[in-house]
């Protein structure tokens, strides 16, 4: 409505100049003639008046609204941006061109999205950067540390075995974190994925296999129930999928905990569920699993959690899948479930 009003104003405003403008030509013109002692026809004087009118109008137009003008706040504005200043004022700058041209309007729009667009990614970036060099510096100052002690003559060679231990556990603690942030790289940096009809049921049945070393030492009982299904997805990152919920499920539940997966098809959609009998999570650290580094149990060591990513991972992979959904549902000191939905693939024999 404020915006209505004002370029209302702004038309009536024009009008009343093009008027002056017209008058002031017309008395400009008659005075002219007077001094002159020249006499024109009523046809000719009114055509003069018409011309040096446009002409006051258009001058006085372009000394208030003009191209230059606009294409140096546009430069202005630009400029700040590639300098890293997001923080453009698109309300203020070229506020008079905004209330004439609906283009320009629409322009000063889209560079306030863009703008915040990247303010938001300046952000991420250095929270991410911030976040990396805290996970770094974790295992590099223990290896330093268990290094140094390791270097000691008067160690025996007990207290040096356990050193080493310890700097072998961090050593694969950063190679785990380089392979993940690199994973995630390569999934933002290829949105496109190879997809092919692969057996969902026999993959999950694959990747259950390689955690019951895991799932006899915790002392869990696992109940599977998979149906026979196809799904035309990227069969290497889905793997990385079910490897991250099934691990998770398992690293936040307790001894003689249970674990229950299962694979359920209709028609034309699958479900598969991940539910344990763990720890658990509260709203607000549900709504943050999938960010990156986010560790809803902040009591997590190198010996019980991650590095924080492999649920972003997770998210990342179904979001670039197209066809696919994930949902978590969990109660404090009761358990987590993991749903991802998909499209099957019907099969025709």
């Amino acid at each position: 409505m404020k915006r209505k009003l004002i370029k209302m104003l702004i038309h009536v405003s024009t009008f009343i100049l093009a008027i002056s403008c017209f008058i002031l030509s017309y008395w400009l013109v008659d005075k002219t003639l007077v001094m002159f002692n020249l006499t024109f026809s009523w046809w000719l004087k009114q055509s003069l008046v018409t011309i040096l009118g446009f002409a006051i109008t258009s001058i006085i137009g372009r000394l208030f609204v003009n191209e230059k003008t606009l294409f140096i706040t546009m430069k202005r504005m630009l400029k700040k941006m590639s300098q890293g200043d997001f923080d453009v004022d698109t309300k203020n700058e070229g506020k008079l061109f905004r209330y004439i041209d609906d283009d320009w309007d629409d322009f000063l729009k889209q560079l306030d999205q863009t703008s915040l667009r990247l303010k938001e990614m300046e952000e991420l970036k250095q929270g991410f950067i911030s976040d990396v060099s805290h996970e770094i510096r974790s295992p590099l100052t223990s290896i330093i540390g268990f290094t140094q002690l390791a270097k000691q003559e008067n160690e025996d060679e007990k207290k040096r075995h356990y050193y080493l231990e310890n700097i072998q556990e961090e050593s694969l603690r950063l190679s785990d974190l380089s392979d993940s942030l690199l994973r995630l790289a390569t999934l933002e940096e290829n949105r496109e994925i190879d997809k092919k009809t692969y057996s969902l049921n026999q993959q999950l049945e694959q990747v259950i296999s390689l955690f019951n070393i895991q799932l006899a030492e915790k002392e869990m009982t696992c109940h599977i129930e998979l149906e026979p299904c196809l799904y035309e997805g990227n069969e290497e990152l889905m793997y990385q999928v079910w490897q991250n919920l099934i691990g998770n499920a398992i690293r936040f539940s307790s001894s003689q905990d249970t674990l229950f997966i299962s694979l359920t098809t209709d028609d034309e959609i699958f479900t598969v569920s991940i539910k344990d009998t763990g720890i658990g999570m509260d709203e607000t650290q549900k709504n943050r699993i999938f960010e990156r580094f986010y560790k809803a149990d902040t009591s997590r060591t190198s010996a019980t959690g991650g590095s924080g990513l492999g649920l972003s991972i997770v998210s990342k992979i179904v979001e670039y899948h197209g066809d696919l959904k994930i949902d978590v549902l969990s109660e404090k000191g009761v358990g987590t479930t993991f749903k991802v939905v998909g499209k099957k693939v019907k099969n025709e024999s």
